[in-house]
């Protein structure tokens, strides 16, 4: 499985954790936290690609979010996103 902070440029993790992309230890705590989290490793992901602009791997990630109400608390926000 991709794993967010693997592939996700400064930039990129700046705009998805921005207090924590200015405090060393924060940043940490949310790498640890992803990794022990593959739902929340997929949600980043989703956001990420879709702000790359690759909505169909956006959507391919988030149908492998296997909580329910986070797949559809990240489809809903999808969706206003794409209302903007």
């Amino acid at each position: 499985m991709e794993y967010f902070f693997d592939i996700a440029t400064p930039e990129e993790i700046a705009r998805q954790f921005p207090t924590s992309a200015k405090i060393p230890s924060f940043l940490e705590h949310d790498r640890q936290l992803l990794k022990e989290n593959p739902d929340d490793n997929l949600t980043e992901l989703v956001y990420l690609y879709w702000g790359r602009g690759e909505k169909k791997k956006a959507e391919q990630l988030r149908q492998q979010i296997k909580n329910e109400e986070q797949k559809l608390s990240v489809g809903l926000s999808l969706y206003e996103f794409r209302e903007s």
